[in-house]
């Protein structure tokens, strides 16, 4: 199971995981993600595919090495609130997929593929690439 960050790193996407943003359920982060998350929307709504697909993968690739190495399981019981934001996220993204050209439809594809080898993945079930992916399977049958 891969525990290596997968893509380039963002800087200001990687610090929202640091353990001292760590606490009760997580919240803080998912606080934290916040910004991130008004970005992706702010470029899917001006047709910058590219950079939201980027920065979407950019912080679930963050999420995973950071959930693993700062075992962040260690700081919830039933509710991992990054995870509800990053389900939120897919949603809004999913929306815009059939927009997207084909390239960068395979693009993210294979970034939830290779991201969906994670031990966060794997391991924990988080986040839920696996449902993302079939959202992408049952938009093209």
């Amino acid at each position: 199971m891969i525990v290596n960050h997968l893509f380039p790193v963002n800087q200001t996407i990687d610090s929202v995981f640091a353990p001292e943003n760590l606490g009760p359920d997580c919240m803080w982060m998912a606080h934290l993600m916040g910004p991130v998350e008004n970005a992706i929307e702010q470029y899917l709504f001006d047709g910058e595919y590219q950079e939201a697909v980027t920065m979407f993968l950019q912080l679930t690739d963050s999420l995973c090495y950071h959930f693993v190495k700062d075992e962040h399981w260690c700081y919830f019981d039933d509710m991992y609130h990054p995870t509800y934001n990053m389900d939120a996220n897919w949603e809004f993204l999913r929306d815009f997929l059939k927009k997207f050209p084909d390239e960068l439809f395979d693009e993210l594809e294979e970034g939830l593929i290779d991201l969906s080898q994670t031990e966060a993945c794997q391991g924990y079930g988080c986040p839920s690439i696996e449902n993302w992916l079939d959202d992408m399977k049952a938009m093209y049958q």
